[in-house]
């Protein structure tokens, strides 16, 4: 730098600049710029999970907040071997459902035949508790049972959909009191009933027009609806409308599923979230899409979900062949099972049902049933 003065006056200074200096530095700064951008394009794009487009189908989803990166989090895998319950000693036709009433004693219903059976594990005894037909201590169509505690004593409750009654019996097999719901479908495609105290019953509904779930009384008044619709009423494929649901012992814990999508609603009281178990697939790869068809189309719906229920603070879910078990507070995939049975084959089953302290699985092609311990399963 030079300064050149005069006598009596200051001039400004005068800069030497070596023009070439200050090119590789606009070359240096263009580069870091370009760097910089392209580092923050490529996380941004690595975060930019593309979501599968059947999920713009569901009209509701925006009020969940949605998950998809739970694969992410460090998962379990493990292998659980069942226990084959020996039921061959009795014709069942198609079971219904099954309830744990103890430790070692298992109701049994069949759906067809109308009956239901009492299985003694401790020593492979049965007897037949409930026999077909319309009055006491008789059933037509035992679709559901569900062991509860009211006031303290612990009573069955039966859901016989043919009557279109629900049935109250002691741990004896005896009738304790009977209500006739006309309300009742004639038919329900789910793996449980939800009693919620003694005047208060949650099954699905099929003829409403925009929900699949709501609460009755005893006289059968309508309380509330729940679950909406994925396909409209009167239209295909109607079967995408077949739902899972539970709630926990303390009823602020809801969760649902619907049969042929890979996604678990959970509701508390402080997050409404939405977890997709296969967040990169599309569901034309799984099933049958969302696209409403008329009702004389023929569809098939696959069962992608086989069964939702919580158990303490988890979730467990049956979700194509594998067991997921899903923390509830943390909205984690804790464990993933495959089920073996005794001969560490792979578990073939069709229904799925925490009943007790265990985990139910049922073949309807043979009517077999084996379990697992439930702490086996969560732990």
């Amino acid at each position: 730098m030079m300064v050149h003065m005069l006598k009596g006056q200051y001039l400004e200074p005068h800069m030497v600049v070596d023009v070439s200096n200050y090119q590789k530095i606009n070359r240096r700064m263009a580069f870091m710029l370009y760097v910089i951008t392209y580092s923050i394009f490529f996380i941004s794009s690595c975060n930019d999970v593309v979501e599968p487009e059947y999920l713009k189908k569901i009209s509701f989803l925006d009020h969940y907040e949605y998950l998809d990166d739970l694969e992410n989090r460090k998962t379990v895998s493990d292998t659980i071997i069942t226990y084959s319950i020996p039921t061959d000693s009795v014709l069942i036709s198609a079971i219904g459902d099954v309830e744990e009433i103890s430790k070692y004693k298992l109701w049994v219903s069949d759906n067809v035949l109308g009956n239901i059976y009492e299985f003694d594990l401790s020593d492979s005894r049965f007897e037949k508790i409930y026999v077909r037909g319309r009055g006491p201590n008789q059933v037509i169509s035992p679709t559901l049972l569900s062991k509860e505690s009211i006031r303290g004593d612990s009573i069955v409750y039966i859901l016989d959909t043919n009557q279109k009654s629900l049935i109250l019996s002691s741990l004896y097999g005896n009738d304790l009191n009977r209500y006739y719901i006309k309300e009742i479908p004639g038919a329900i495609r789910a793996n449980k009933m939800f009693i919620q105290n003694e005047n208060s019953f949650h099954w699905p509904i099929y003829s409403d027009d925009h929900f699949l779930l709501a609460n009755f009384d005893t006289l059968g008044n309508l309380k509330e609806k729940y679950i909406r619709r994925l396909i409209p009423l009167g239209k295909q494929p109607e079967n995408h409308n077949t739902i899972f649901f539970d709630y926990d012992q303390t009823g602020e814990n809801f969760a649902y599923a619907y049969i042929g999508i890979p996604l678990i609603f959970i509701e508390t009281s402080n997050n409404k979230v939405v977890i997709n178990l296969l967040p990169n697939a599309e569901l034309e790869e799984l099933n049958v899409g969302l696209d409403i068809l008329p009702y004389e189309t023929n569809t098939k719906v696959n069962r992608v979900i086989r069964s939702l229920d919580i158990y303490r603070d988890r979730l467990i879910i049956g979700l194509n062949n594998e067991i997921f078990v899903v923390s509830i507070d943390e909205f984690k995939i804790m464990k993933k099972i495959k089920l073996i049975d005794q001969n560490r084959t792979p578990l073939i089953y069709h229904s799925i049902k925490v009943s007790g302290e265990h985990l139910y699985l049922i073949n309807l092609f043979n009517s077999t049933i084996s379990r697992v311990n439930l702490n086996d399963i969560v732990n």
